[in-house]
């Protein structure tokens, strides 16, 4: 199988970045939004420290670009990309949709991915050429096909990308409906395993890298919001069922 040392590396290392998501989970009572921050960069600074020293234990040639600590090795032909806490104010405000997402890159496009739900125990992973999984069994992708009929998730991030104000502002209309989970990582793995038909968002790449390989293997379709190829240069994307994903780009192109 390819890539199977990597893949087994990142299930392993985000499987144990979500125990220790879970230990401060369990000592978390009711948190202000506007609180949160300080247990929030610690475990996200604990989980970072744990990805940095595995990965460079494991590959010391690979480049690595985390949320917490920025990029190096960019221009590497390998690079792993981690998002220590997807879902932060879900993990503060004690909601369960909260994950860690792993993904490597080989020449800036993904070929292995995975997202682990640490309060489900739920694992989502993926590999190039080798389908998507959930806890090990195969997902595809949903048959939707008309928009009106689809569950599109969003970013409700309008703070820090305000285009995404105006994504909402041309879905809603002519969508069966939109949701927001705040968690892109987690969002990702529903539109792979059917659940929903897209994301659609201007968001960071450590958001949904892992995300974006998943849905490209249950056999959606995946591009940034202008239909271009998704790379680790993107701002945004539009990761679908494939089905309605034509439409997205056209309904979206002038956003």
């Amino acid at each position: 199988m390819a890539y199977e040392r990597e893949l087994e590396f990142a299930r392993n290392l985000a499987k144990r970045s979500g125990e220790v998501m879970m230990e401060y989970y369990s000592k978390i009572s009711y948190i202000p939004l506007d609180e949160h921050k300080d247990i929030v960069i610690e475990l996200e600074i604990e989980i970072d420290s744990l990805v940095k020293k595995e990965k460079n234990e494991r590959f010391p040639t690979h480049g690595i670009f985390t949320e917490e600590s920025g990029a190096a090795g960019l221009e590497k032909e390998f690079v792993w990309i981690s998002d220590s806490i997807d879902g932060t104010i879900n993990f503060v405000r004690e909601k369960e949709h909260f994950a860690t997402s792993l993904a490597l890159m080989r020449n800036k496009d993904p070929i292995v991915g995975v997202i682990y739900l640490p309060y489900f125990e739920r694992e989502f992973f993926a590999y190039k050429d080798g389908g998507a999984y959930r806890n090990s069994s195969p997902i595809k992708v949903s048959n939707v096909d008309a928009l009106i009929k689809s569950i599109v998730h969003i970013e409700t991030n309008f703070h820090r990308y305000s285009e995404n104000i105006r994504v909402r502002e041309a879905l809603t209309e002519k969508t069966g409906r939109l949701h927001a989970l705040n968690t892109a990582a987690i969002e990702l793995a529903y539109v792979a395993a059917g659940q929903s038909e897209a994301l659609v968002s201007y968001s960071r790449l450590t958001d949904v890298a892992a995300g974006a390989l998943l849905v490209q293997e249950a056999g959606g379709g995946v591009t940034d919001i202008n239909g271009e190829p998704f790379t680790l240069e993107s701002k945004s994307i539009i990761a679908s069922n494939g089905e309605i994903h034509a439409g997205l780009v056209d309904l979206l192109k002038e956003v």
